[in-house]
């Protein structure tokens, strides 16, 4: 003998789905063959694995994480499709979904048991095909004849916003370059990168022989001011009146000769300074 629920309690294998019929639950079975009524002259057996009709990778994702699915069917059951749309929601050629496709679809490459990725919206629908499914509840359904005659109960999937700590420094800015700071999502583990802006100069002034610095980076900017000379004086010589460096030397007195103008004394005196010297 084989086959059969003993009890006939059909929930604890089977499920209904929304066409009407029972189907096994997914899992492994054992498929015994007995040679008699007992459950102990078991002949062969087989084991097998019934896999869901249509299944999610994650209930749960972030904002802009893909929604991975997978939908088994038969090549018979042709413009089979898969639609997302908010829970709660009646799919209808006046309620599009957020997206949509065909299971089987030979110009795309779909094929029955492929995981199929949703990750932004269905620009076919009139949404935004560049933004992602924004965050909500939502439900996948199984149609098929490429109407909205449901195969198997919907899967729902949530979709939410992003649970981000706080930044880290990942490589710190300087007056010459950006810097860059991470955070992750607690809930999804991804990771979210954004740019620091330049740091500004710290300048210190420029000089009469150095151009303006930044006291950070070493960057200068300009050109030095140069001396600012006063002239040089028979006592002195020539001098910057903004940084006091001097250059050459003192010119020395140029002396006149002396004339007879004293009484007693001739005085020489200089042509450059108004100094005298006795003769």
């Amino acid at each position: 003998w084989h086959g059969g629920i003993e009890g006939g309690d059909l929930n604890a294998y089977y499920e209904q789905e929304a066409d009407g019929y029972w189907y096994l639950k997914p899992g492994s079975y054992d498929l015994h063959y007995f040679s008699d009524s007992s459950y102990s002259s078991s002949k062969a057996k087989l084991t097998f694995t019934v896999k869901p009709i249509l299944s999610v990778e994650k209930s749960s994702v972030c904002v802009g994480q893909p929604i991975r699915v997978t939908a088994n069917t038969t090549s018979s059951l042709n413009y089979a499709w898969v639609g997302l749309y908010p829970k709660g929601s009646t799919p209808s050629d006046s309620n599009p979904s957020y997206y949509w496709y065909y299971v089987q679809d030979s110009a795309k490459g779909n094929v029955p048991g492929q995981t199929y990725t949703i990750q932004n919206k269905d620009a076919g629908g009139g949404f935004d095909a560049s933004k992602p499914v924004p965050a909500g509840e939502y439900a996948l359904y199984f149609f098929k004849n490429d109407y909205y005659d449901s195969l198997i109960r919907s899967v729902n999937v949530t979709v939410k916003n992003h649970s981000y700590g706080s930044y880290t420094v990942t490589k710190a800015a300087t007056c010459s370059a950006t810097g860059t700071k991470t955070r992750t999502c607690s809930s999804c583990g991804s990771k979210d990168t954004a740019t620091i802006a330049k740091l500004s100069h710290t300048w210190t002034a420029a000089n009469c022989t150095t151009a303006k610095k930044c006291s950070v980076c070493g960057t200068t900017e300009g050109s030095a001011l140069g001396h600012t000379w006063s002239n040089a004086t028979c006592t002195a010589a020539k001098k910057c009146t903004r940084c006091g460096t001097t250059e050459g030397t003192a010119l020395g007195h140029s002396w006149s000769n002396a004339t007879c103008t004293a009484a007693g004394k001739a005085v020489q005196t200089n042509l450059i300074c108004p100094v005298g010297e006795n003769n």
